[in-house]
């Protein structure tokens, strides 16, 4: 993790290198098992049912219980599989994680009094990241006659993977991110306005996928060493190059019954293969302030501050061909991530007002009464996509009896608009399984086709909150400062759906784009925008709030109470 301050008196450079190495589950009891079928396992041992048994069309075993009876099988239930099986060389708890970053930072006087200012700051960075699963399996029906099936008739719900194969993610996040802005003093008044731009882009290659067209073809079998068409033949044609226009070319058909040691050499080939996924996100914006004491009440001094901004947020982003989740390539990658392209885009304005009033002062000598200032704010947002909203936010500040004890409270309310990607992100469908139809639909034993991603019109979300706190800070004990708040936040309208048909549980294929969408996402608002805040945002703030892939991203988030401070604070963190 990186912590560069933006503020800086002048110019500075850093250059940073982090390094994250995974760590594997805790390995099962017992040995590795690379082939199974529902309710038997393959001898210890045995490398392929092929090594004791004719098989292809001199097959003469007509059922699973005769290769049980001569020792090829074992009787087993999925608990005993379980058991056996050691996942430690596969499943990894924590990212690998490669992080460098380039940080760039100036400020300098224009003028010889100080009363202009010109400031900035430029950073790049780069994440790679690698986690890993198991490997992909699948269930087959390997065909009577296939060189391999060592039954006379069809072998239904064969389990196919490969073990030396585990299902890893790499990904490689990149990102830049421009400030430039001014600031400056004119008339007793202090102001400043900056412009932003900053774009984070993500390639996610996920390995060892087993490309659907290919498997049933290079389990079938039915050539010669020449390509002729022979029955039983152990040789297979296959597409090339994970397309299917470019023709087939001819391979050693596969044995999908084999251990890992006992796989046919050559047989792997054009079966498993490499999803890529592209996503990213920018964001342009543009902001101004001005702050200062317009008059003055009879107990101090009257300060408001108001601001502006725009700014233009865009995501998009897409599978390789055969990850769509529609049209005639689509989802030809077993255990690979689903989806349409997509892409989409909005323009926010947003303005802001505030004040801070004293009502009282130590000198007017009122009892119960030391001091009192009331602040107020409001903000106004407008989204091209998702409507606006005007905030409020109301507070005091209370001494009452002299600066060692404070109370201050604040009522206010939020607004928070969808994110780009949950309004345009992707949709893919699948099977939904028979324990969700059941408890959502009260049908037992069925299955149906879910769709699972963005819904277009998601809603905006408001809340109320109201804060209630003291301070104390006794002159008996120098440096002692104790503070106890309560806050009450009461959500009022959540961000539902109004699609309600179809929609299952986020299943596996959403969640990795999902992680590019948290990693890159330049829509991500922050929940709860507050009456007083102007906000410059980089593509990747979302990315700072969440866990993520690349979680390292920099946030730039500028708060300023104009009303009561006159200094500006300036964040860079990752």
């Amino acid at each position: 993790m990186f912590r560069t301050p933006t503020r800086c008196f002048r110019t500075s450079v850093r250059f940073g290198r982090l390094h994250r190495w995974a760590v594997a589950r805790r390995p099962c009891p017992g040995g590795r098992r690379e082939r199974t079928e529902p309710g038997r396992i393959a001898a210890p041992g045995l490398g392929s049912p092929r090594d004791t048994n004719p098989t292809g069309t001199a097959a003469t075993a007509g059922s699973v219980a005769a290769l049980i009876a001569n020792g090829t099988y074992i009787p087993a239930t999925p608990k005993s599989v379980q058991a056996s099986y050691d996942l430690s060389p596969f499943q990894t708890l924590l990212l690998r994680q490669d992080q460098d970053s380039l940080v760039a930072t100036f400020e300098t006087d224009l003028q010889p009094s100080g009363k202009l200012t010109a400031f900035g700051d430029a950073m790049l960075w780069k994440t790679d990241s690698f986690t890993q699963f198991i490997p992909i399996v699948t269930s087959v029906t390997v065909p009577a006659g296939a060189p391999y099936n060592p039954l006379t008739t069809a072998f239904p719900q064969v389990q196919v993977g490969y073990t030396p194969y585990p299902h890893q993610f790499y990904d490689t996040a990149e990102g830049t991110r421009v400030t430039a802005g001014l600031r400056g003093d004119l008339w007793g008044w202090n102001w400043e306005t900056a412009y932003v731009y900053s774009q984070s882009l993500l390639t996610q290659r996920q390995t060892n996928l087993i490309y659907k067209p290919n498997l049933p073809r290079a389990i079938a079998g039915g050539y010669d060493a020449n390509g002729n068409p022979t029955a039983g033949g152990k040789y297979s044609v296959v597409a090339p190059g994970f397309s299917e226009n470019n023709g087939l070319v001819l391979q050693p058909a596969l044995d999908p019954f084999a251990r890992a040691s006992g796989a046919v050499p050559g047989s792997l080939a054009n079966l498993f293969g490499t999803e890529v996924i592209n996503a990213g996100s920018r964001l342009a914006s543009i902001d101004a302030k001005v702050a200062g004491a317009p008059f003055s009440l009879p107990v101090g001094k009257f300060r408001v501050a108001v601001g502006a901004s725009f700014r233009r947020e865009s995501l998009s982003g897409q599978t390789d061909p055969n990850g769509l989740n529609t049209g005639p390539t689509a989802q030809r990658w077993i255990g690979g991530t689903f989806a349409d392209p997509f892409s989409g885009s909005r323009h926010i304005s947003a303005a802001f007002a505030e004040f801070r009033a004293p009502l009282t002062s130590p000198s007017m000598e009122l009892p119960g009464v030391h001091a009192f200032d009331l602040i107020g704010a409001a903000r106004a947002e407008r989204y091209s996509d998702a409507g606006g909203s005007v905030v409020p936010k109301v507070g005091f500040r209370w001494q009452p009896v002299n600066p060692q004890v404070t109370v201050r409270g604040t009522y206010a309310k939020s607004f928070t608009a969808p994110t780009l990607f949950a309004l345009n992100g992707p949709t893919d469908t699948r099977l939904v399984g028979p324990g969700v139809v059941q408890s959502v639909f009260g049908i037992a034993g069925d299955q149906i086709n879910g769709e699972d991603g963005n819904n277009p019109k998601l809603e905006p979300s408001k809340a109320k909150s109201y804060s209630l706190g003291f301070a104390i800070s006794p002159q008996a004990l120098p440096g002692l400062n104790a503070t106890v708040d309560f806050s009450d936040i009461r959500q009022l309208h959540s961000q539902k759906s109004t699609q309600s048909e179809g929609h299952g549980s986020r299943g596996k294929p959403d969640r990795k784009l999902a992680q590019a969408r948290e990693d890159n996402a330049a829509a991500g608002e922050e929940a709860g925008h507050g009456a007083d805040c102007v906000q410059r945002k980089s593509a990747d703030d979302e990315a700072c709030n969440d866990r993520g892939v690349s979680a390292q991203h920099e946030k730039r988030n500028d708060r300023e109470d104009g009303a009561d401070h006159e200094n500006k604070k300036r964040g860079c963190s990752g």
